[in-house]
């Protein structure tokens, strides 16, 4: 047998007299329910008297029906009580009632220190109806006597389900809803639910593919940084708002990587043609890309042999028409992208450097490759994968506001000063001067500080020291000062987590693993 309970119900009463019919003297309190004769009543019967009311008796035979209820009540469960001696419904005994009865009972409990004009939620029955009797018993409980509720409709507003917290105005309505309520709350998205993919290696490893630890983590990677001049002639006009001091353009790329032969820093200098620098770059960083390919590929020799075996095994077992789309064929097609793509990173590239570029970048960029996706922030572009690389910027996997030099000092990579006159680079012929421009040309109206003394004697020994012929073979130097302690303080930082078990270069989101 079930166990019953007092029903949660909220919602505002309605004030109105006729919403309850009091059969106890417990109820007199509240001064909108009546009596049914005016007058109080001291028994125990009073769960009868609403059952009277509730099969449609007259004020003058409720006294009897009630008692008669009472009676076939006791001598079905067998109480040796009568309507006199009778102690009074309990919330355990309703079932029995409602079985007895062939009817289904609500009972409502409105606390005794609810304002008058609302409902207190206490708890709600779970269970399902018993009975297909269109109407219901609604009871109200009020301390041990109960009271009967002839329209609910008017006595409160609306009711909640207790399963799903769904609102209804009606409580026909709500007990509908509950027969089939199942307590799940169904969201529907469009656009799918986001989840995490797996790793080709979480794949490989679920397909029974073991791979050493020393492959787990993409050991390559190649930096970059440019530098820019500042074309002072030609500008556009200026506004009421908006006042043009110079165009950045491309000046240099320096680029270094890891990946065996190409572990020395390399700098283009442009000739004017900035889409011809850019073509250089990119051409520079497919041969890197080779040959980092060609190395993993090497590496995963041992892999792809399982991955081939396997496939052969499955073929065998259940002949496929179409191989390619086999699932074993299409893991080797991910392997083969994943060892494929080479990082090429930068320090605030995003928001700079690719920026500095992009009117030739993207556009060279398509005609060489084929761009997978893009993220991109604002003017920010946090991530640019093709088919052969996949640009990143170092900030997003730092503190915000983490300085280039900070991030080198964090790791002890020591960095050799370099200072370059961006102030006097303002038109490419002076990358042919044979001599450095005199100190005050390397002033800095960024950061409105002059160059001191001795650091000026040390880009002369500099100038001396390598041999130098003119600017451009200066601003080589300088260049390719950033991107050498750069690759080496990415090699320290990725290690940190390689430590832990993570390849931070694959992250799906890089704030995931900023220090």
């Amino acid at each position: 047998m079930l166990p019953f309970f007092v029903i949660m119900w909220t919602g505002r009463l309605s004030g109105k007299l006729s919403s309850f019919r009091s059969t106890c003297c417990g109820i007199v309190a509240w001064r909108f329910i009546g009596t049914v004769r005016g007058r109080l009543i001291k028994d125990n019967l009073c769960f009868f008297r609403c059952l009277a009311l509730f099969r449609d008796s007259s004020p003058e035979t409720v006294e009897a029906n009630a008692a008669g209820f009472c009676q076939q009540y006791c001598l079905a469960v067998d109480g040796g009580f009568n309507p006199d001696t009778f102690p009074g419904v309990k919330l355990v005994d309703l079932p029995v009632i409602e079985e007895l009865f062939k009817l289904n009972i609500n009972v409502f409990h409105l606390a005794a220190d609810a304002p008058r004009n609302g409902c207190v939620l206490k708890s709600r029955s779970v269970r399902r109806r018993a009975f297909k009797e269109p109407r219901i018993l609604n009871l109200h409980l009020f301390k041990e006597h109960f009271s009967y509720i002839e329209n609910l409709d008017i006595l409160a507003s609306g009711c909640v389900c207790k399963v799903c917290r769904k609102h209804f105005g009606k409580l026909s309505k709500c007990s509908e809803h509950e027969n089939t309520c199942k307590g799940l709350v169904k969201n529907v998205y469009v656009g799918g639910v986001y989840s995490t993919s797996k790793s080709v290696l979480d794949a490989l490893d679920e397909a029974g593919i073991e791979v050493p630890t020393s492959l787990r983590f993409f050991p390559f990677r190649a930096a970059f940084d440019l530098e820019a001049y500042f074309k002072t002639e030609n500008l556009p006009a200026n506004a009421s708002k908006t006042t043009w001091h110079a165009e950045h353009l491309p000046l240099s790329v320096s680029i270094c990587s890891n990946v065996p032969g190409f572990q020395e820093a390399n700098c283009f200098v442009t000739d004017g043609d900035a889409a011809k620098l850019v073509d250089r770059m990119l051409s520079y960083l497919v041969r890197v890309q080779e040959a980092s390919r060609e190395a993993m590929m090497e590496r995963f020799q041992g892999v792809f042999d399982d991955l081939d075996r396997l496939l052969a095994e499955s073929c065998k077992r259940e002949p496929c028409q179409e191989v390619d789309n086999h699932p074993l064929a299409k893991l080797r097609s991910r392997l083969v992208t994943h060892l494929t793509i080479l990082p090429v990173i930068s320090f605030n590239g995003g928001k700079y450097d690719i920026n500095l570029m992009k009117r030739w970048f993207l556009l060279q960029l398509t005609r060489t490759v084929t761009i997978t996706f893009v993220v991109k922030r604002n003017n920010n572009f946090m991530c640019i994968q093709t088919h052969r690389f996949k640009f990143l910027d170092m900030r997003n996997y730092l503190a915000p506001n983490h300085s280039y030099a900070s991030f080198l000092r964090a790791f002890g990579c020591d960095a050799e000063k370099g200072w370059l006159p961006y102030k006097y680079m303002t038109d490419l012929s002076r990358l042919h001067e044979t001599a450095l421009p005199p100190i005050d040309a390397f002033y800095t109206s960024l950061t409105k500080k002059a160059l001191a003394l001795e650091e000026y004697q040390r880009c002369v020994e500099v100038w001396s020291q390598e041999g130098m012929s003119s600017l451009r073979d200066f601003l080589r130097w300088y260049n390719n000062l950033d991107v050498v302690p750069f690759l080496q303080a990415i090699q320290k930082h990725f290690e940190f987590f390689e430590s832990r078990g993570v390849d931070a270069l694959w992250m799906v989101c890089p704030y995931r693993v900023s220090l």
